[in-house]
């Protein structure tokens, strides 16, 4: 693979790293939509096995395996599990030494097991499983075939030696490199999760905590008449005009169980509160406006 190719598969398996990081920020909608599409991208890694030039198969993938993330979750899980089975199916072929004939075979037939698994299958398909396991897992093997070329001493397989038809004696190695920055990618994203939960729940506590310092609990019951608490400091008194103009007149009248005689209205206000209190619709068409005032 080419030097930037190298380089984009290092930057996607370290964003799948660390976006749970911007998912603790502001721009966590922002997080989400890059990190989908970054799921999507994974399909290039299939590009070796094209038979068109690695380059225009590589964007091709990629923009079909995008374009189908943003459809629904589910193909968001397929775009990642597709790649990984095929990639697990490669080291499976090189570990065996199989013959070159079950090449396609080995990494067709893991390659549908991973979709089936880790898509289809119930309590197994989801999205913990996409954030703790197979994402992990593709990190870990961006990181390492990305790296191959890029960093010397690294001894391992680059993705097209990896996904080809001969055996390479550097696939154990490159295997063990796989799995210790799987278990090490798995380290982090458990890291920043539990720091993620930590977080809402503080929020959630702030939240509560404000909502009850707030007169009434309630919008809708601080505007109300009988909302207002003459005990509590932090809620300001209605000004005296307010009280005896007639729209509050007609607001207080409405909420109040009392007599109709016990407030100064003509025959056709006392027609216009009766509605309101039978009907809930036209009741918040007079108080919010386009009523029958």
């Amino acid at each position: 693979m080419c030097f930037w190719g190298d380089v984009g598969l290092v930057t996607l398996g370290s964003w799948f790293l660390v976006y749970r990081i911007g998912l603790l920020t502001r721009c966590s909608g922002i997080t989400e939509i890059l990190t989908t599409c970054c799921c999507g991208l994974s399909l290039a890694l299939l590009a070796p096995l094209c038979l068109q030039p690695a380059g225009l198969s590589a964007l091709g993938l990629a923009v079909f395996g995008v374009l189908a993330s943003f459809c629904h979750p589910m193909l968001t899980a397929l775009m990642v599990s597709v790649p990984l089975g095929v990639c697990m199916g490669a080291f499976i072929w090189q570990l065996g030494c199989l013959s070159p004939e079950m090449h396609g075979v080995t990494l067709g037939v893991t390659s549908l097991l991973f979709s089936c698994i880790f898509v289809c299958v119930p309590y197994i398909s989801g999205q913990l499983t996409l954030e703790f396991l197979t994402l992990p897992l593709l990190s870990a093997l961006m990181l390492v075939v990305g790296s191959a070329d890029l960093v010397p001493g690294v001894n391992a397989l680059n993705l097209e030696s990896l996904l080809s038809a001969e055996t390479a004696a550097a696939s154990v190695h490159t295997f063990k490199i796989w799995s210790l920055v799987w278990i090490l990618a798995l380290g982090i994203q458990c890291f920043l999760a539990r720091i993620q939960l930590r977080l809402r729940q503080k929020d959630g506590q702030n939240g509560a905590r404000d909502g009850g310092k707030k007169a009434g609990g309630s919008l809708v019951a601080s505007l109300l008449p009988s909302g207002a608490n003459d005990r509590d400091p932090e809620r300001l008194s209605r000004p005296e005009h307010m009280v005896n103009d007639r729209f509050q007149l007609y607001v207080q009248a409405i909420h109040s169980d009392e007599p109709l005689e016990n407030f100064d209205l003509t025959e056709d206000e006392k027609k216009l509160v009766e509605v309101c209190r039978q009907d809930e619709f036209e009741r918040d068409r007079v108080i919010w406006g386009g009523g029958l005032l």
